[in-house]
């Protein structure tokens, strides 16, 4: 792992100029889910820089953060929301997560795809409705020293079977996709990504389990927060939410009301050396670990939107 601070650029006394190089976790919020065979949420979009060598931060240019929050529960679904590391020299926007509804119509399938694609609902025979969602959407370009590719996978098409119908799992954060409902139980969630800039390993961004009726038995989100599916029964009447500060994306429900999950909030870590944190002007951030590991550097880390200026 490189050392990140300022390094001096030229030669000689009264001759350099001074830069910053920082690592960056972004992650959005993951989607919610509805009230009606839905299949589980996508996680919410998962961008990085963590293992390179750092990307370079300007002296007195602020970077403004946004976390994302993660969609609500029941209704007509609600898909969660970006979150962002801009400023001069960087602009990074991880996508909100999926969701799904039961629906054939244009609006409905656009809530599929997301930063990571959400699982097809129940089809109740008609293979229209119940196809996943598309994760990495909009597709990004990755910026300069950026480590990952694609910011979410695909979620799982539902199960293709006459009332009632199964619901397919939500695409994971740069993981691994949803799985499609089979025959008998629904699609799990895709498996998040794990990430170690705050000093400890931590998976984030879970999909969503699907959601299915009660002779359909529920499945389970991703590592990385992914809420459970329901099939309305037993003792989990309710979709499980996914988990604020990892982006989880919510648990499917089953065709009753008040039954959806709420998606997990993001979360945006930036990691910086500790001069450089020192002479940093931070806003609003949730906590900030210094010397981490005995590495000379520190962990910022924003659960609500705010900012840092350089020094």
């Amino acid at each position: 792992m490189a050392s990140f601070g300022y390094q001096v650029l030229g030669f000689g006394s009264g001759g350099g100029s001074t830069a910053v190089t920082g690592q960056w976790l972004i992650v959005a919020g993951g989607g919610g889910s509805g009230d009606y065979q839905t299949g589980g949420s996508g996680a919410g979009g998962y961008r990085t820089n963590y293992g390179s060598d750092g990307t370079t931060l300007e002296s007195g240019v602020t970077y403004n953060v946004v976390v994302g929050a993660g969609g609500a529960a029941g209704g007509t679904c609600n898909k969660g929301a970006d979150s962002s590391l801009i400023g001069t020299g960087l602009s990074v926007t991880s996508s909100g997560g999926a969701t799904s509804q039961f629906s054939n119509n244009s609006a409905a399938l656009a809530k599929r795809n997301g930063g990571s694609g959400a699982g097809g609902p129940g089809q109740q025979g008609n293979s229209a409705y119940g196809g996943g969602g598309t994760g990495n959407s909009p597709s990004i370009t990755p910026v300069d020293t950026e480590t990952t590719t694609v910011q979410g996978k695909n979620g799982g098409a539902g199960n293709n079977s006459s009332y009632p119908g199964q619901g397919g799992g939500g695409g994971g954060g740069a993981g691994t996709a949803g799985a499609t409902a089979p025959s008998s139980n629904c699609g799990t969630g895709g498996q998040g990504s794990s990430n170690a800039i705050s000093g400890t390993a931590i998976t984030y961004a879970g999909g969503g389990g699907g959601g299915g009726s009660p002779s359909a038995p529920s499945a389970s989100g991703g590592t990385g927060g992914g809420g459970n599916g329901t099939n309305g029964g037993g003792g989990t009447p309710k979709a499980g939410d996914g988990t604020d500060g990892l982006g989880g994306g919510a648990g499917g429900a089953p065709d009753d009301s008040n039954k959806g999950g709420s998606g997990g909030d993001g979360v945006v870590f930036l990691r910086i050396s500790d001069a450089a944190a020192t002479a940093a002007t931070i806003a609003t951030a949730a906590t900030t670990s210094t010397d981490v590991g005995g590495s000379g550097e520190t962990v910022i880390k924003w659960t609500a939107n705010g900012s840092i200026t350089m020094g």
